[in-house]
C-alpha cells in the first residue's frame, strides 16, 4: 500500500536531486550458495545517506502489524512535511523464530529502501549478465524462466531458488534441503520438478481461518 501527503512538489524536487548524484550500491556481501555478491542494507544506505541529509530527506522503517501478519512502513519525509510511504509484508522463515523474524525484517528494510529512493545495485558482472562463460573461453546463453505454460516462472532454476530461500532467512543451503525433506539437490528436482512448488513449501501462504465450523453454546470462536 502506497500513501502520501497532499502535495509532494518540495519532497519530489529533493529526491530528484538526490537520485541525480546517487551512486550504484556496492555489492560488498558473499551468497555462500550462488557464489555471488549482493548490496546488503549497509551499502544501500551508504549509497544514499549523505545526498538525503544534504537535501533534507529523512527516512524511518518501522514494523507494523497487518491483518494476516507483520509489516514494514517506510516512509520518506522532507523538511517541508512532506512525505510519502509504502508498507511491504514480511515473511519469516518460521513463525514465532526471533532470528528468522530479523533475517526477514532485514530483507524488507534493503529492497523497501532502496525502491523508495531508487537505489540501483552495481553489476559486478558486467556484460556478462546476459552470457557467462563456458570452461573453454567461449560464452553460453543463461538459463531462461519456462515458458511451457505460458507463464514465466518465479525461479529458472534451483540457484535462484537458493539463493533466494537464503537472503529471506535460510542460514545455508543445508537448512533449505532440509526444510523441503530432501539430502540432495537431485532429490529436490525429483520430488519438485517446478521449483516454484518448492518456494510454496518453503513459504507456505498463510491459512485462513476456517469460519464454517459454529462455537458452542455460550461460547464465541478465537476469531
Amino acid at each position: 500500500m502506497i500513501e502520501r501527503s497532499d502535495e509532494i512538489k518540495d519532497l519530489a524536487a529533493a529526491l530528484s536531486a538526490v537520485q541525480a548524484g546517487m551512486e550504484a550500491a556496492k555489492r560488498s556481501s558473499e551468497n555462500p550458495f550462488f557464489r555471488s555478491k549482493y548490496a546488503d542494507l549497509a551499502s544501500v544506505w551508504d549509497a544514499c545517506r549523505q545526498l538525503i541529509g544534504e537535501h533534507g530527506l529523512a527516512v524511518t522503517q518501522l514494523p507494523c502489524i497487518l491483518l494476516d501478519g507483520f509489516g514494514l512502513h517506510t516512509m520518506l519525509m522532507h523538511t517541508s512535511g512532506q512525505w510519502i510511504a509504502s508498507t511491504t509484508p514480511i515473511i519469516a522463515v518460521k513463525q514465532g523464530d526471533p532470528q528468522a523474524f530479523g533475517s526477514a525484517l532485514t530483507y524488507a528494510r534493503r529492497y523497501a529502501l532502496a525502491s523508495i529512493l531508487g537505489v540501483s545495485t552495481e553489476d559486478d558482472d558486467g556484460n556478462a549478465a546476459a552470457q557467462a562463460p563456458t570452461a573453454k573461453g567461449k560464452t553460453a546463453q543463461r538459463s531462461q524462466p519456462s515458458q511451457d505454460d505460458g507463464k514465466s516462472k518465479r525461479f529458472p532454476d534451483l540457484a535462484a531458488l537458493f539463493t533466494q530461500a537464503i537472503e529471506m532467512g535460510y542460514k545455508d543451503e543445508v537448512s533449505v534441503l532440509s526444510a523441503l525433506g530432501c539430502e540432495k539437490n537431485i532429490d529436490v528436482k525429483k520430488m519438485y520438478p517446478d521449483p516454484d512448488d518448492a518456494w510454496t513449501k518453503l513459504f507456505p501462504p498463510p491459512q485462513e481461518p476456517d469460519t464454517s465450523r459454529e462455537a458452542p453454546a455460550g461460547e464465541s470462536l478465537p476469531y
